[in-house]
């Protein structure tokens, strides 16, 4: 059982997550639901600074860094995209026209090497990765995609550099009002709930990806 609770004043705004969204969402987090259950609930309340969540370090301690960040292996394009970017699902309404990247220069994504070695690339080469990669990790993908030059290697080379991600997971967050919490170094973070009170405030690091079924401000 979690060591400590929501709150009383704001038990009345949690949610649970129905099954089938748990069964979809936490193996991508390497969790099970009686994993999280067992977790304990984020609670940054009083503290009068900014709370500091790390992959290494919680200051203060409000939660067990070790039992709540899990280490992540995106086994594909499909799970870094759910992990980090936008999901293929999210382009399922657009039109079969729409389902493609913007134009990135053809010449330019044909001199990317067969193995990409990011830290080896040349500058405008490394350009060239930065802007594939981000567009298939935020964009619409398909095989037609995935079969222009360049971007089979683009792909590989990302999830060789998206080994070992550190996720946090806990069943819910809560931030009372004059309260902040700033998140860095984690790819991504996993709450049932997550329920910021007034002026409470969440800082996510550049690369952070919030999962939660429901985000409120109450």
């Amino acid at each position: 059982m979690p060591t400590k609770a929501v709150p009383a004043k704001f038990a009345r705004h949690l949610a649970q997550p129905p099954t089938e969204f748990l069964e979809q969402k936490l193996p991508l987090l390497r969790t099970t639901q009686q994993e999280l259950t067992e977790l304990s609930p984020l609670i940054v309340c009083a503290l009068r600074r900014v709370a500091q969540v790390h992959p290494k370090y919680a200051k203060p301690k409000l939660i067990d860094i070790v039992s709540h960040t899990r280490i992540v292996t995106p086994r594909d394009l499909g799970e870094l995209k759910e992990l980090m970017g936008s999901p293929f699902h999210a382009f399922e309404q657009r039109p079969a026209g729409d389902l493609a990247l913007p134009v990135l220069e053809p010449r330019a994504l044909a001199k990317l090497p067969e193995k990409i070695t990011i830290s080896r690339l040349k500058l405008e080469d490394k350009t060239t990765f930065f802007e594939a990669s981000h567009a298939l990790l935020h964009g619409p993908v398909d095989s037609r995609v995935l079969g222009r030059p360049g971007y089979k290697q683009t792909v590989a080379a990302m999830l060789q550099a998206a080994k070992n991600l550190p996720v946090l997971v806990a069943p819910d967050l809560v931030v009372c009002d004059g309260d902040a919490v700033d998140f860095s170094g984690y790819a991504a973070l996993y709450f049932n709930n997550v329920i910021v009170e007034g002026s409470g405030r969440i800082i996510l690091g550049n690369n952070t990806k919030l999962h939660a079924y429901q985000v409120k401000r109450v």
